[in-house]
């Protein structure tokens, strides 16, 4: 049998140490899992998705999803906020500029937390669907709309959204923004109630804002593309979670049929 990648080892190590004492009692009170950001981002893990140029980890992919699998078998919650962040920033390196992932994307792989706002209350998982719009102001554009079940908004510095800037072309006229989180008249509600990852917020936004041209991630209408390519990959991770949790499961179950099972 082949040794573990280094990075997965730490990270396995890290996870049963540092997040499964802690997990259940973060789901309990519904308490967000910011203290363990720092050490997520001192590991690398912050831009385990990304190459090395961009700040990047440059793990492989099986070492990310291994990655992934570790830290969602110990808490769900820390890979739901993480794996969040890595949808922010797949769209900026997938969709976004040269300069644009070298001005955002190194403070976003040291720690920089960031958001993925597709999701509107009409609009899931048919994007083409959505009604929030972008219309040019200038040099800028003026975004108008609303994003539901937004994971990590009111913690992001950086929040990629996506809107329609030609609503009579279908998905073909979404673009994608990078939008400072501060940004005035961008308003992020209050955390939804859920049935489980508790540690895990998701927010609704608001927005009627006016941005600069250079928040737009690539070509006017290139948004949908992007955001696809980003959920590929984000199905993937969302497979490496469930895989994480399952071992889990079943080492508890396994550990209960022998009786030397301990919650504690």
């Amino acid at each position: 049998m082949t040794e573990p990648d280094p990075i997965i080892a730490e990270v396995r190590r890290f996870a049963e140490r540092e997040l499964w004492p802690v997990a259940a009692r973060h789901d309990e009170e519904s308490r967000w899992v910011e203290d363990h950001l720092p050490a997520l981002a001192g590991l690398g893990l912050m831009g385990a998705n990304l190459p090395s140029e961009v700040g990047g980890a440059d793990v492989g992919a099986e070492a990310l999803l291994e990655i992934v699998a570790a830290i969602a078998g110990a808490c769900p919650a820390t890979a739901s906020v993480l794996t969040a962040h890595y949808l922010a920033t797949d769209s900026i390196f997938l969709g976004g500029t040269p300069e644009q992932q070298q001005r955002l994307l190194p403070s976003m792989a040291a720690g920089a937390l960031g958001a993925f706002a597709l999701t509107e209350p009409g609009a899931g998982s048919n994007p083409a669907d959505m009604t929030s719009r972008a219309e040019r102001t200038g040099d800028g554009y003026r975004l108008r709309g609303a994003k539901q079940f937004i994971s990590n908004a009111a913690h992001a510095g950086t929040i990629v959204i996506f809107v329609k800037t030609d609503p009579d072309a279908g998905a073909r006229g979404i673009s994608a923004f990078a939008v400072p989180r501060g940004m005035p008249g961008l308003e992020i509600g209050a955390p939804e109630k859920t049935m489980g990852l508790k540690g895990a917020h998701v927010f609704p936004l608001g927005f009627d804002m006016t941005i600069p041209s250079d928040c737009r991630l690539g070509e006017e209408g290139s948004g949908f593309r992007t955001a696809m390519r980003v959920l590929d990959n984000g199905r993937v991770e969302v497979a490496a979670m469930a895989i994480g949790i399952a071992r889990r499961a079943l080492a508890l179950a396994v550990a209960w049929a022998k009786g030397t099972f301990n919650d504690k």
